[in-house]
Formats: C-alpha cells, structure tokens, sequence
C-alpha cells in the first residue's frame, strides 16, 4: 500500500516534480559552495565547500546519519528527528519493528536525556502496551538501553496512577455538567491502580460528592476486579448510608465473597432500610435469589466452617500470606495489612460467626461459637501473648465464671486454644476460688486444665489461679506449683534436641542445629531425651534417630506425646538405611521448588502465574480446578513417577509414626546447615502459627517467679502448695540476668541452706553483673536475718580470704564484700538493750 501511494503521487505530479527538481539544480549551481558549508543538522561538524578539500580515498562518511542509509522508513524517521518522549517512544517501536536496534538504541539514549514526566510515561505505556515493553526489556541487543528504558516508563507510570491529586480532581470532573468530561474521568479512572479505588471508597461517604453518589459508583463498578478488595473492606464504615452504598457497588461488581458479609443483613435489617434494600439488590444480583432465615443460617453455618478450614479461594505468596483490608475508622479509609492466611481465616471465621448468631440470639450453639470465634481472632490478630483486646474482654466478662469456664472447655475440647488462652484470662479476672473446690476430693476441671498440652493454654490457667489467690488448700494444688517451676526453667534461648545411640551422629547433628541458629543438646538414649526435653521449656523441636534404644523409637514417641510438658513439640525422625539418598534428597529439594502438586500445578507460584499467562491448556486446566471440575486423575498414565519415601510399599517407621502423629515427620539425615534448614522447616512452620518467641517465655518465667516470691513471703497462709521443693529451678533462675531480680526477692525466703549458698556465691563472683550480685547482697542479709546463719565454717573463712584477696580491688568490690560479712557477723552480735531499761 505504501508503494502504490507513492507511484499514485508520481504519475499525478510528474510534470511539477521535474520542475522542482530544475529549479533545486539551479540552485545548488549557484549556491553550491554555501549550502555544502552548512552546519549538519545531526550535529556534526560543517561540511568543507565541494572542490576545496577533496576528501582521501576511503575517508570516513559515518558523520552523514544518512549515508548508506537505503530504508526509506528509518531515512525519514532520521530526517524528522522526533524530540518529545512520545514521538520518541513511537520511533523505537518502529525501529525496533524493522529490526534497526541500532538506531532504536540511539533513539533510547535520546529519550533518557529528556526525562519524560509521569504522565507522558503513562500515555507511553498506553500507547506501545506491555507485551511490546517486555519485548523490549528482554530483546539481547537492545541491553543494557532497552531494560533501562522499560523501567524508566513503568515507574513514571505507577507514579502517575498513584498520583492523589490526579485521582482527587477525577472524582470532582465526576460531577461535571460536561458530559465529555465525566466520560473522560470514568475512563481515566477505570484505568487506575487500587488506590484509586480506594479514594472512590471514602467518596462513596463524603458529603461533598453527595451530589453525584451514583457517578462514583459507576466509576468504581468500572475499574472492575482490582476494586474488590479495598471495597470489600468498606464494609467496616460506621455510616449506614455509606455501608448501604459500598454493598450497591459490590453487587454491582459481582463479589460472590461478600454473600456470606450480607446474607444476615437482608434478614435482619427492614427491607425499606437503605442497608436492608441495597442488600437485598446486591445478594439477589450475585447468586440469584433471596435466601430464607434457615437458609441464610445453613449458609453461614457452612462458611464458618470453610474459614476455620482455611478455605479462603484467595491467592497467597510463597509464605502463604494475603492481604487483609480493614476499616479504619480514625483515619476513614480502609488500612490493607499482610497477613497469615490462617490469621484471615479466624478474622473471615469470626464475622460469619457474628452474622450466624444475630440470625438468632436465642441459640445456644451459634453464641458459643461466636464467643469462641471473636476469643480466637482477638488473641491472633492482637497476639496471644498479649491481653485481649478491651471489647473482647468485656463482652466476655458479662457472662457468669461457670458459663466461661464451659466456654473454656468447649474450646479445649475442639484445640482452639487461642481462644482457651482468652477464656482463661477472663476467668482469672471474674471468678473467685469457688472454681478450684469439688465436693468429690478431685482437682475441679480448670485445674485438670493445667495438664493441656498447650504450653499457652497451661500458663494462662495458672496464672489464672495466681488471680483467683486460693488461701486454703484444694485438690490439685501441686499442679499449680509444678507448672509454675517448668515455666521458670527457661534460659531465654532456642534449642533443639539431637538424639541417636551412635554419639557421633548425635554430636553432629548438635553441631548443624547450632549452626542453624539452634542451641544443640545430645542425648544418646530415649530415657535421656524424654527427661531433657520434659525439663526443657526452650525446646523447639527435637531430631530423633530411627534407631533410638532404651527405650525404642515407639516407646520414646509415644512417652513424648503422653506428657503435658512435651506433647506439642514436633519431631523430626531421621530415616536410616535409604538408597540412593542423595538422589533422594536433591529430588525433594527440586520438586519443592519447581516440581508440581498432585494436581499438575506447579508448586511455585511464580511458575504458575508465569504458566498461566503463557500456556493456555494449563491456564484453562487451573480454570476448571478453581470451579471444581478437574477431573481426578491428573498424572500422565505412561509418566514413570521417580522413587520417593512416600510412594514405597514398605514404609520405615518413622513414616509410620508420621502418618498418625501431625507433629511428627520422616526427615533425611542433614549433611550441611543448608540442609538441617531445608529439612526442619516443616517442624518450625507446625509451630509458626503458636510458636512462643524467647521473650514471651521470660515474660512468663517472671510472672511464676514473682507469685513464688508472694507465697513464699506468707509460708502461713500458702504453705499448701509447698514451693520449697521447686527452689533448684529458682536457683538456675537466679544466675540468668532478665530473671535476678524476681528469682533473689523468692529465693530470700527459701529457708533452706541452699538457698543462702545460692545468694551469697552470686553476690561474692566478680563475673556476675554488678547489680544482680548487689540484689544477691540484699536478698542474702535477707536470709539470714530471717533464717540464721547456715553457711559451714570452711565457707565462711572462704568468704573472709576473698574479701581480703580483693583489699585493694575497687571500692564497689569491697562494699559488697564486706556488707556480706556484716551479714554473716550479724547474727553474732549482742542485743543492743535501751538507755532507758
């Protein structure tokens, strides 16, 4: 078409062509000598007069950009010479189209120099579109100009989109008396990135743009898919005209995930309530019909379940997290947070929860699960370490102490024990010790509790008894000390266990684990490891040899599982005797990376987003998956599966006790660190979700050290618990600095020599930190004014040699030195009597 145009110009004006080019002749005839001197409008140097510098056989003709230069297209793109970022941009699509990189190059290094704005990158990305930029970022001999160039386009771009105040003044044309300029802000709009959708969200609220409500919602209907999310956190406003104008647009946009937010509400809320009608419209719009009571109830009965499966039909990254968009009401937007996916499950589980009792208030089943739900996201979302959040807390505490402590069971019971932990804290502030007395001589059922084998939920009963302050003695009693001293033991670190009746094997694994970031312990026999890991509250995980004796791999399993202290710490079984265990290993590690799901989906999700956009089969295979068509069989029947653990017929049993136990995995032995990571991975994320960090465990080993402190000071009223007999724990406590203070203010009243030992060989070591051994002094001359003194002879001349060892030594030395032998003096010196006896 180009040629024909051209011939059809030529035989049309062929007579004025001649001429013209009669006249140029002439011309350059008589002008020749200045035209030739001219400057070059490509920028190089003027050319010499024809004639007076005769140029040498084979001098240079590059400086003429149009020398040899037989593309008419690209001759007329170097004569135009584009100088805005659009002109430019659409000349390297063209070059680029011809195959010239060269002058696509030369055009990209132009463009670089003229810094285009945000805007002019936007309209460039519009306009070449992102299948052409990718082909420009990856094409090899456009490198290192064309990757830059791509990049200097999508930041402009994202730049623009994320502009405010572009966004800010496209709502306001939204309410033009121009129709041209509320069709051009639609557009504009529809375009945008999520933030947009999010300024359309307070829109929808603000009374400036009451005037065009509808406007906005069509704007924000047209951005589509992008606009869901934020929209769906809308739902949180207050306003219930806002509310009822969010579920408008939502119903508009065909969210099927907010039937279960709105379901309640078309049964609840009047049907000529604005709330009431608009969900009405947006639920009848998305599935199709408007659900009875006892439907909407079975609905939301099945959703509930659904989220406390996880099932959220949401995509997640690599560490299974997603973005959860909530409402802020201090700052009237909505607030997107990146969270566990099991977190969203519990948040999306306890409003349906909410939703399912308000369908009936007079249910006794749908109170408690919305009692346990909101217990449950409020330890999660706030922490389970930390206090329920003040709402929570008093929605609770409105029930009776036996009504929370059913509540507690029935969270026990079903292992939700977050919200067992918050049952707990609840009962601790509203109960009394009625809870800890039965009529039968047994321990009642809270303290039954303290033998759960969650360590948060045995803490969070005890120190729930702490409050409740017994003073006579209850059946159980011991339990509550015991569990105060396990809580007690911990040295603020993380460790693991390495256990195998081959000490080199053991040793190693020990040696890996540190290097992993684990403190490491041996053991060689499983009594050993049953008694480490039953006095060990640091224990993360543990790694046990197959071939464990004394007792055998089942036995020392089935003990672990059997005892409170240790029935929640996962396991990790080394296999013995695998062939071709390298293969094996190198197989596993691949397949977690680029292998495929039983279902034929790559296991990656950047390979099967990558899949998806570039195979269309496989795009329409995960279509069918989504809507739960995939048929069955997934694998290729010829396709020959590699050896696997999993797959022999002849299990080892460790992959026996795996099966059975979820706390429980079959592991390779470990050969590096990189391995000992890959391979205890599984056990740290079984305990991600309730994994305890090393500060909640000496917060919670100070609480126990301080309500020791308080029993032990009134031996009258509490001695029925007996803590005397935990003093070895308070001991080891009191050499660990974060826990000196406690641990000297109760070892002080331990009225045993031990005790005084303990305080006065800390005080004494000139290693220990100053103030901790100043608190020692204290609690020592404590000690024995309270208990006499209990040292032996040779100890006390000890204690004189070092004082005078260190005569000379600092005078802080020596002022703790000699007031712990005025301590010892003390009891020795005469009463003073009275002047006026």
């Amino acid at each position: 078409m180009f040629s024909e145009s051209i011939r059809q110009r030529f035989n049309t004006g062929i007579f004025i062509t001649k001429a013209f080019l009669c006249l140029v002749i002439l011309i350059c005839s008589i002008f020749s000598e200045n035209i030739f001197a001219q400057n070059n409008p490509f920028g190089a140097p003027p050319a010499q007069p024809a004639g007076a510098n005769p140029a040498a056989p084979g001098g240079n003709i590059a400086a003429d950009p149009l020398a040899d230069e037989n593309n008419l297209i690209i001759r007329q793109l170097l004569t135009e010479d584009p100088n805005t970022p659009l002109e430019l941009a659409d000349a390297i699509r063209l070059s680029v189209q011809l195959g010239r990189t060269d002058i696509a190059r030369r055009f990209i290094k132009k463009f670089d120099a003229l810094m285009p704005s945000p805007k002019e990158c936007s309209d460039i990305q519009r306009s070449l579109n992102s299948a052409f930029l990718y082909e420009i970022a990856t094409h090899s001999k456009l490198q290192p100009d064309g990757d830059r160039f791509v990049a200097t386009i999508r930041s402009g771009a994202i730049e623009y989109l994320r502009d405010d105040a572009r966004v800010a003044r496209l709502i306001l044309d939204l309410g033009s008396d121009d129709s041209f300029v509320r069709r051009r802000a639609t557009t504009e709009l529809r375009a945008s990135n999520i933030n947009a959708a999010v300024a359309l969200g307070i829109a929808l609220g603000d009374p400036v743009h009451e005037g065009y409500y509808p406007a906005i919602e069509t704007a924000l209907v047209g951005m589509g898919d992008v606009a869901v999310e934020p929209t769906i956190g809308f739902l949180g406003v207050d306003d219930l005209d806002h509310k009822a104008r969010i579920i408008s647009a939502l119903g508009r946009l065909g969210a099927i995930r907010i039937a279960d937010r709105i379901v309640a509400l078309t049964i609840n809320e009047p049907a000529d309530s604005h709330v009431g009608a608009a969900a009405r419209k947006a639920i009848t719009r998305i599935v199709g019909v408007l659900p009875s009571q006892a439907e909407a109830a079975q609905f939301l009965k099945q959703q509930f379940g659904r989220y406390l499966e996880g099932d959220l039909m949401l995509p997640q990254d690599s560490q299974g997290r997603l973005l959860l968009w909530t409402y802020d009401s201090e700052q009237g937007t909505v607030v997107p947070e990146l969270r566990d996916s099991r977190i969203v499950s519990l948040a999306y589980a306890t409003v349906a929860a909410r939703d399912l009792y308000s369908l009936d208030l007079e249910n006794a089943e749908y109170k408690q699960l919305f009692l346990r739900s909101v217990l449950e996201s409020s330890k999660v979302l706030n922490g389970v370490n930390q206090p329920l959040s003040p709402g929570t807390h008093d929605l609770i505490s409105q029930e009776s102490p036996s009504y929370v402590l059913a509540l507690l069971e029935h969270c026990l019971e079903t292992q939700h024990y977050p919200a067992a932990v918050g049952a707990a804290e609840v009962l601790g502030d509203i109960g009394d010790e009625s809870l800890l007395y039965s009529t039968a001589g047994r321990p009642t059922r809270l303290i039954q509790a303290l033998n759960n084998p969650s360590r948060r939920v045995r803490f969070a009963v005890a120190n729930a008894i702490f409050k409740l302050n017994p003073t006579r003695p209850f059946p159980g009693s011991s339990y509550v000390s015991g569990a105060a001293a396990y809580f007690i033991q911990t040295a603020g670190t993380r460790k693991a266990i390495a256990a195998d009746v081959n000490p080199d094997r053991s040793l190693k694994w020990a040696g890996l684990l540190s290097q992993a970031g684990f403190e490491g312990e041996r053991v060689l026999t499983g009594k050993d490891l049953i008694k480490r890991a039953q006095q060990n509250p640091d224990c993360e995980f543990i790694l046990l040899g197959e071939a464990i004796q004394n007792p055998g791999l089942n036995e020392t399993v089935y003990s672990l599982r059997n005892d409170p202290r240790t029935a929640d710490i996962p396991i990790g079984i080394i296999i013995d005797d695998i062939p071709n265990l390298d293969i094996e290993f190198a197989r596993v590690v691949e397949e977690s990376v680029t292998g495929k799901d039983e279902n034929g989906f790559f296991k990656n999700p950047v390979l099967h987003r990558a899949e998806i956009a570039t195979n269309p089969a496989y795009k329409l295979r995960s279509i069918k998956y989504d809507i739960g068509t995939l048929e069955e069989s997934t694998q290729e029947e010829s396709a020959k599966s590699l050896p696997s653990i999993e797959g022999n017929k002849d299990r080892s049993r460790a992959q026996r006790l795996a099966d059975v136990d979820p706390l429980t995995f079959a592991l390779f032995e470990p050969q590096t660190a990189d391995q000992t990571l890959f391979q205890t991975r599984r056990l740290r994320q079984a305990v991600a979700f309730q994994a305890i960090s090393v500060d909640e465990r000496l917060a919670q080993a100070n609480t126990c050290l301080k309500w020791f402190g308080t029993i032990l000071a009134d031996q009258a009223k509490y001695g029925f618990y007996n803590p005397v007999r935990h003093q070895h724990p308070m001991i080891d406590a009191l050499f660990f600095p974060l826990l000196c203070q406690p641990a000297t203010e109760a070892l002080a009243n331990v009225p045993t020599s031990e005790a005084q030992k303990a305080l006065l060989t800390l005080a004494s070591q000139n290693t220990e930190i100053l103030e901790s051994r100043k608190l020692a002094a204290v609690a020592f001359a404590k000690h024995v004014e309270q208990n006499r003194l209990l040292l032996t002879r040779g100890e006390i001349e000890q204690q004189y040699e070092l004082y005078n060892k260190n005569i000379d030594g600092l005078q802080e030395e020596l002022d703790i030195l000699g007031g712990l032998l005025d301590s010892i003096e003390a009891p020795t010196m005469p009463i003073r009597v009275s002047s006026d006896e």
